[in-house]
C-alpha cells in the first residue's frame, strides 16, 4: 500500500540508528536511509528501508548475530552477490 510522505519518518530512520548502533557497539559501520521513504514528500510504502555499511568482512556474523537477538532475520542475498538482506516485522 502506497501513503502519502509521512513527516515522521526521517524521526523513524534516526530510532532505528540510534538502535542498531546501540546493539552493534564497538563495530565500525554506518547506517543509510534508503528507499522511497528517504525521500520527502515522496509517497511510499510505510516501510523504513536501510542499508548497513560495514568495512571489515569479518564483522558481518558478528552483526548478524547482533541483529537476530533484535528481532531481524537474515533473508540472504535474494539473488544479489555482495549483499545480505534482513528482514523484520513491527519494531
Amino acid at each position: 500500500m502506497i501513503v502519502i510522505y509521512r513527516p515522521e519518518w526521517p524521526e523513524n530512520f534516526q530510532k532505528i540508528v540510534d538502535k542498531l548502533k546501540k546493539i552493534c557497539i564497538g563495530l565500525q559501520l554506518d547506517v543509510q536511509h534508503v528507499g522511497s521513504t528517504s525521500v520527502p514528500n515522496l509517497a511510499a510504502k510505510p516501510i523504513i528501508d536501510i542499508d548497513i555499511i560495514f568495512y571489515e568482512a569479518l564483522d558481518f556474523l558478528n552483526i548478524k548475530e547482533k541483529l537476530e537477538l533484535d528481532g531481524y532475520f537474515h533473508n540472504g542475498n535474494q539473488c544479489i552477490y555482495g549483499r545480505e538482506v534482513f528482514k523484520r516485522t513491527g519494531l
